[in-house]
Order: C-alpha cells, then structure tokens, then sequence
C-alpha cells in the first residue's frame, strides 16, 4: 500500500450516507484539476461506501466501527470494544499511507482517523456542510487543524478556527445545466440530505401531476 511518488496523498474519512462520500468525491475532483493526487477513502462496510466507490480510481479501506446514536447502553459497551481495535486499524492505515492531508467528512467512522491523525501530526481538516455539526465534528473541533463550513451560523457550534468555503458542487450538476434541451421542456431539481431523501423525492415524483 506503499503510496506513489511525486503525489499529493489525500484522505477521506467518513460515510455511511451518499451526503458524506459524494462531498467528498466532489473535493477530490476540485483539487485534482489543480494536482495530481493520490486518494484513499476510509468508512465502514455498513455504509454506501461499497457500491459508490468500487468503480472510481480510489483505494477503500474499512474501519470496524458502529454508531452509537439511538442504541442506548449497549451500544455504548460494543463501541467501547470497538474502539481498541478501530484505533490500530486507524493507526495502520495512516502509517502505511501516509497522507499529506486527513480530512473528515463527518460520521462516526471519521473519528477515530482524525483522532489518530491529529496524534501523528499529520495535517487534518473537517469538513461541515450542515449548520448544526454532528457529534463527530463536534468531539474533533479542538483537535484538528482547520474546520471547513458551508454555514457562517455554523462557527458559533465549531469554534475560531471555522473557514466559510461552501461545499464543492458535483460536476454532474454543470453537465446538466449545459445539456440542450427544447424550449418547452420542464425540468425541476429536487433535493435533499441524509437518509430522507429517497422517500422525499418518491413523494415529489408522486406528488408532479398535481404540481405542474
């Protein structure tokens, strides 16, 4: 796993949800224009990061971690059996890779790398696209060397060192808006996060004939 020469080594922790893994796609692809990289992508195998990375020029690589959220005490007691060996698995990762940057992209697999990250001095950003951060970005806040935000309320949760930059827009977004179309033909962008956002877009679709 020993990295190329002469790259930049990003990588990206996170997932769980396509919000995660797609931002973090998006910034590979804004910073790739202007270096040439070297990425790898940490998550868990429970998350969507299987099915959206498998086809895309990035290593993958798994941490066995859970959530905690809603799983009451114990989920407690089998995150704290998970965290020794999640922690060297972090450790692992990061010393065979090597990255010149560590970015989290928040969820819970994106904690212990940053952690481990932080210790080793290697350089480490987070990176929170909502106005409320999650309890991940939130445990990282002091830790890490810079936090991204898309949000200015959101600086007032994540402390002084907050950067407003927004959030990279996906490329699919500037082919689509470039496309030809006919004059007459009516197009809607429907959109939204988290694990919602199926159903709430089925219900759009459902809801079209009484809406045009």
């Amino acid at each position: 796993m020993s990295p190329a020469p002469g790259k930049t080594r990003i990588l990206l922790a996170g997932g769980g949800t396509g919000g995660h893994i797609l931002t973090g796609l998006s910034i590979l692809d804004v910073l790739r224009q202007e270096h040439p990289l070297e990425a790898m992508f940490v998550g868990t195998r429970r998350g969507l990061e299987v099915k959206l990375l498998t086809e895309r020029d990035i290593r993958v690589a798994f941490l066995d971690i859970e959530g905690i959220l809603g799983k009451g005490w114990m989920g407690w007691i089998r995150f704290l059996w998970l965290a020794p060996r999640c922690l060297y698995q972090s450790y692992r990762l990061l010393r065979s890779f090597r990255p010149d940057l560590a970015i989290g992209l928040g969820g819970y697999s994106s904690g212990p790398i940053l952690w481990t990250a932080a210790r080793m001095k290697i350089t480490t950003l987070i990176l929170e696209p909502n106005v409320l951060p999650g309890m991940t970005n939130r445990r990282l806040k002091s830790l890490v060397d810079g936090i991204a935000i898309a949000f200015p309320e959101t600086a007032a949760y994540l402390g002084e060192r907050c950067r407003l930059t927004g959030i990279p827009v996906r490329r699919e977004f500037f082919a689509c808006r470039q496309a030809q179309r006919p004059d007459n033909e009516f197009r809607l962008l429907l959109f939204g996060g988290s694990q919602g956002s199926q159903r709430m877009n089925t219900l759009w679709i459902e809801a079209l004939p009484s809406v045009i």
